[in-house]
């Protein structure tokens, strides 16, 4: 790809140029040595090789072919193919995926390629992109949710604040309709919520599930110290397992560990140890959140 950027700064041809990387993907025999889920240790020679050819990469001089609607096709094509591999072949991807971003804005443009990571979890850090057209950004690097997916949770609230005004009335629990659909399982439902002393609880009612807040916010003063869990409960519960959010973090799969024998205060409390031990990915806190406070 060097010498594509090479002549393109040599000539300004443009068509030339987006047909060049139109054409354009990465073959390299360190792919096929990729491991699965591989720890890779901060000097692992896979990782400075593919850093040593990013660098010959020089900066594309034309800082508007970076908006042209083929340019960003291909860009996401050529270097979500490299990221997702190496994603794959990386169980500590988190420990690399900044290095990797710095070379790629430093060939097309400062926060070209933004990178937060909402999860409460650095496994799932890095393992999902997005185009954002937040100029000058372009693109988004984040996180998969508790299914291993593109992060909902983290696309909205950088694409959009979800519209709070759509949404159903939080109301206080409700024992009935709590029993309506979940039947047997609603008095183990209500006993969890029992266990919920320190928060002020309420309940929504969509159509995956019954959705339960779970804030401290009036009673701390504190932004720092305020929490707000929101947890869908799914029809199937607890044969399927709960899904949600940490203040403006989603819940990993790795937090989540749900066996049909396991409660909703096993994950609020993992998340809250690891709360204050500070073991949360790097991560911007969105307005979102703030509102929802």
């Amino acid at each position: 790809m060097d010498k594509i950027v090479s002549e393109y700064n040599k000539t300004a041809d443009d068509k030339e140029f987006l047909t060049n990387l139109e054409k354009f993907s990465f073959f390299m025999n360190e792919f096929n040595s990729l491991k699965y889920k591989m720890i890779r240790e901060p000097n692992d020679p896979t990782m400075k090789f593919i850093l040593k050819e990013l660098e010959k990469i020089p900066k594309i001089k034309n800082g508007d072919i970076l908006y042209n609607e083929r340019f960003v096709k291909s860009f996401y094509r050529i270097f979500w193919d490299l990221l997702s591999k190496l994603g794959i072949g990386t169980q500590n991807f988190y420990d690399f995926i900044e290095a990797l971003i710095y070379q790629l804005n430093r060939f097309t443009n400062k926060d070209y390629i933004i990178y937060d990571c909402h999860s409460t979890d650095k496994y799932n850090c890095g393992r999902a992109m997005s185009i954002i057209n937040k100029h000058p950004s372009q693109f988004l690097i984040y996180n998969t949710d508790d299914k291993g997916y593109m992060d909902v949770n983290t696309q909205m609230n950088y694409m959009t604040c979800e519209n709070l005004e759509n949404r159903g009335k939080r109301e206080k629990v409700d024992k009935k309709v709590i029993e309506k659909h979940y039947g047997r399982f609603a008095k183990r439902i209500l006993k969890e919520i029992a266990t919920f002393k320190e928060f002020q609880v309420k309940m929504e009612e969509t159509n995956k599930g019954i959705m339960l807040y779970l804030s401290n916010s009036n009673e701390v003063k504190d932004i720092k110290e305020k929490n707000l869990f929101r947890f869908l409960i799914p029809f199937d519960y607890p044969s399927s397992p709960p899904s949600g959010t940490f203040n403006d973090l989603t819940i990993s799969e790795i937090d989540i560990d749900w066996k049909p024998n396991s409660s909703l205060r096993e994950i609020i409390d993992r998340i809250l140890t690891k709360q204050k031990r500070n073991e949360f990915p790097k991560h911007k806190l969105l307005m979102c959140y703030l509102l929802d406070l």
